[in-house]
């Protein structure tokens, strides 16, 4: 069996915070830089892959309507905070004030009331568990080896975003995994695109469109570069909780997780 998961470990400021994992998965391949060819069976060898999990359906319908009120409503009270007009496409979104609030008010020791009244929340204590066996379940299938000290912080965030808008190709450092959930997707949103990490000379320049319903979640490594597409403003907000699972080391290891060799075993 993997991982011992920590409910509660201390992030920088010393605050309490859910989510952590201090201890070891046992290793295939381990997160090694390099595997010697002599030490793989022989046949058909996957070289390099891209782990993605999708899991179509995995939030009920109340939870991903519970979670969009949630999510609209600390937006327009963050908006309301910087008196500006509620609408998401000004610097409230993706990229802009309303992720940098939410990573500094995860990381304070005194987060606002706004803020701790969404993490408190059963909705949000759902979701982290739904998100947390996620990528549990992601490690466990890669059967990674997570260093023992280097504790691990399971950070979500809430993105409202109209139908039409976008969010530029991105990766996310010091993290060993990302994904998203998506609690509302109206009719015309921009899928999520997984870009080819490969190079961008051809043939290497393939993209995948995950298309999300409500309820559905992505996991993928977080060096995969990733963009939210285009769609068609339909009126409604196109609303998800993306995740990382970091950590405070400065070092690249936790992309050497995912990144090497990957062996389809008997």
């Amino acid at each position: 069996m993997f991982a011992r998961w920590a409910r509660a470990a201390r992030c920088q400021s010393g605050r309490a915070v859910p989510n952590v994992c201090s201890a070891t998965i046992p290793a295939r391949l381990g997160c090694r830089r390099s595997t010697s060819l002599a030490q793989l069976p022989s046949g058909l060898l996957h070289l390099w892959t891209t782990p993605v999990l999708f899991e179509r359906g995995a939030g009920s319908a109340p939870l991903c309507e519970q979670l969009t009120r949630r999510a609209i409503r600390l937006h327009e009270q963050h908006a309301l905070a910087l008196q500006v007009a509620v609408d998401p496409i000004d610097d409230l979104d993706a990229g802009g004030s309303f992720y940098q609030w939410q990573c500094e008010q995860h990381a304070s020791a005194e987060p606002s009331g706004a803020y701790e009244e969404m993490v408190s929340s059963p909705e949000f204590e759902r979701l982290r568990l739904l998100v947390h066996a996620s990528v549990e379940r992601y490690l466990g299938e890669l059967e990674v080896v997570l260093p023992e000290d280097a504790p691990l912080d399971l950070f979500i965030w809430a993105t409202v975003l109209r139908a039409d808008q976008d969010h530029a190709v991105h990766f996310h450092p010091s993290a060993v995994c990302s994904g998203s959930f998506y609690s509302q997707v109206p009719a015309g949103a921009g899928g999520l695109w997984l870009q080819d990490p490969r190079g961008t000379l051809p043939p290497f320049t393939q993209r995948i469109k995950f298309a999300p319903s409500n309820g559905d979640l992505v996991v993928f490594p977080s060096w995969l570069q990733h963009q939210v597409a285009l769609g068609q403003n339909s009126g409604e907000l196109r609303v998800s909780w993306s995740f990382n699972l970091e950590t405070e080391a400065a070092s690249t290891w936790p992309w050497d997780c995912t990144s090497g060799v990957a062996v389809q075993h008997p």
